[in-house]
């Protein structure tokens, strides 16, 4: 058994149609003003029919519209998370490096440092002082830049 769409055969009326339809009048056929209440109503409940229809196509549309923002605005959230990441990796990345060589500078530093002071050669006295302060300089250099990485 099939159900046919009561549609498909007639085009649909209007309800302006459907209030002004006349009918040839017969002895003893229905009452006109029956026939015509009835199709003035049956008008209206297709104008209610059409406007629901009409809001609910324009509900659909406004759904559709904002699903798809919304795609949007996570398809944006997911690229600003993955580049915020890679920020980060970069940075993880130079703060190490950072340490390091921080680190290498005050080794550096420190060997430097117990070469000049345990120089078996004896060196100038003009040259000794300008190197203990080159090491002295090296040595605050290293310092700072621990300090710094350290906050």
């Amino acid at each position: 058994m099939t159900s046919e769409d009561p549609f498909a055969r007639d085009p649909a009326q209007s309800p302006y149609a459907i209030r002004h339809q006349s009918f040839g009048t017969r002895r003893r056929g229905f009452d006109p003003k029956e026939v015509t209440a009835y199709l003035a109503g049956l008008a209206d409940q297709i104008e209610y029919a059409d406007a629901d229809r009409a809001d609910l196509r324009s509900e659909v549309e406004r759904l559709r519209t904002s699903a798809t923002e919304a795609e949007q605005q996570a398809h944006m959230a997911a690229h600003a998370v993955g580049l915020l990441s890679e920020a980060q990796a970069i940075a993880d990345t130079l703060v190490a490096e950072a340490q390091q060589y921080a680190e290498d500078l005050m080794a550096q530093a420190r060997r430097d440092a117990l070469v000049r002071t345990h120089d078996p050669v004896p060196s100038t006295v003009d040259s000794r002082p300008s190197m203990a302060r080159l090491v002295a300089a090296q040595f605050a250099a290293a310092q700072s830049v621990a300090a710094f990485l350290a906050r």
